[in-house]
């Protein structure tokens, strides 16, 4: 059926995304931050917006629609555009899952997941100088 080439290629990004991050290219806790935050958030206030309950929110399909595997696994563990320390990048993810809940139910924009990544990831240098002033300061004054 139609929906098949969908299936396939989620089933690729995640074979892709266990066989870079097992090969050590990227952090595999980034996707797993941005997408533990991006359902608890989900969980919490994905209902509100609809005139559900607070906690009512439907994760599972929060997590399989609007972009948000691709964007957890491809745009997010992207080595290019994170931070020098893992914190840093856990940060990073944390950030973009919040901005990505905010603009998908509060701005109602189904493809909020990249938007809120492109955006924490336009924001890197200044991370990355706020990470080198707070993390790297340490072993400077040792």
């Amino acid at each position: 059926g139609p929906g098949i080439i969908a299936d396939r290629g989620l089933l690729g990004l995640t074979v892709g995304t266990i066989l870079v991050g097992a090969a050590g290219i990227n952090r595999p806790c980034v996707p797993a931050v941005y997408l533990a935050v991006f359902a608890v958030l989900v969980r919490i206030f994905g209902g509100r917006p609809f005139g559900g309950e607070l906690g009512g929110g439907d994760m599972l399909f929060a997590l399989l629609s609007g972009g948000t595997m691709a964007a957890a696994f491809l745009l997010t563990a992207d080595p290019a555009t994170q931070s020098k320390s893992r914190i840093g990048g856990m940060a990073a993810a944390a950030a973009a899952a919040g901005l990505s809940v905010l603009l998908r139910y509060r701005g109602y924009e189904a493809d909020g997941a990249f938007y809120a990544v492109a955006l924490v990831n336009a924001l890197t240098p200044a991370l990355r100088g706020l990470e080198g002033r707070l993390l790297y300061r340490i072993g400077r004054s040792a």
